[in-house]
């Protein structure tokens, strides 16, 4: 009999988005699937209708809504809290997946903590879309080589994979969330637990409404987009805690560095400390060590 996976779809005020994704899941090739859909209190109540329509279809279906919006981050740890399978994948209502989606990652994963594949990003304020071959980024030989590749190629979406319950089930436990938590989350699973299989494959594809890439800071601030230090020092905890040699350990957490560093002067152009860190950064290209990354 094939694995139970658990799909936890968390939705917010998006009726036709929950419905295409709800198609989706339901009409997937793997069958043996608990699909937990949770309401962040929407206004709209065509949400619910949908929801409980296919939940009413569809025993493998279940529908919660909450009494009052308590955010995205507790709306992503109640739907894990709520996983009976094996396995464990989280569906975004603004996303799009292959039918073959689960079969194919259920195949590929084998004894690794996580799965993903190649897949598109849709512009869809601008008919645009773009292939995303997923050639570095947390591929390797062992988890140091994982690890500094995926701070190489950061590609966030590997955090819409497929996932061993077990080496995910930690998340449930994290009180706040903080920007470049999905980050976070995929370099945890390379450190700690067992890393990521892939398929070559282009079987997802991560919607985007306007025509360029919209910014979600976990907390919005009128001087700034993103706050750095919580993604950075508590990924710089994760390094230090792991198994990898001290050697390893400067390496990642100067890598870490780097890509802080570039996403920060890419993204805050507007921030009054702006040209400071730009100094800083430039003092330090001259005088640190020379790592050469792709560009943000």
């Amino acid at each position: 009999m094939q694995p139970l996976v658990t799909v936890g779809i968390p939705t917010y005020n998006r009726p036709e988005g929950l419905e295409k994704t709800l198609l989706c899941i339901t009409r997937q090739t793997y069958q043996n699937l608990q699909i937990i859909v949770a309401d962040n209190c929407s206004e709209n109540e065509n949400v619910k209708k949908i929801a409980e329509e296919f939940a009413r279809k569809d025993l493998r279906v279940f529908y919660y809504k909450h009494n009052e919006n308590k955010g995205a981050n507790f709306n992503f740890q109640f739907v894990l809290n709520k996983a009976e399978g094996l396995y464990f994948m989280w569906a975004a209502d603004d996303d799009d997946r292959s039918l073959f989606f689960i079969e194919e990652l259920m195949s590929v994963i084998k004894d690794r903590s996580a799965a993903f594949c190649n897949f598109t990003i849709r512009y869809e304020g601008a008919g645009k879309v773009d292939h995303i071959k997923i050639v570095n980024s947390a591929k390797g030989k062992d988890k140091y080589e994982q690890a500094k590749n995926f701070l190489q190629e950061r590609i966030p979406s590997l955090f819409y994979g497929l996932y061993r319950t077990e080496d995910i089930r930690w998340f449930s436990n994290m009180n706040k969330g903080f920007d470049w938590l999905d980050c976070f989350i995929i370099f945890k699973i390379i450190l700690k637990y067992n890393g990521f299989a892939f398929s070559d494959k282009e079987l997802y594809s991560a919607g985007i409404q306007g025509a360029n890439y919209q910014y979600k800071p976990a907390k919005p601030h009128s001087k700034r987009i993103f706050t750095y230090t919580p993604y950075f020092v508590n990924s710089t905890k994760l390094i230090f805690k792991s198994k990898l040699t001290l050697f390893q350990q400067m390496k990642l957490v100067t890598y870490l560095l780097e890509v802080t560093s570039r996403s920060f002067l890419a993204i805050e152009k507007n921030r009054k400390s702006y040209k400071l860190y730009y100094f800083l950064y430039r003092i330090y290209n001259r005088i640190g060590p020379s790592i050469h990354l792709r560009k943000i």
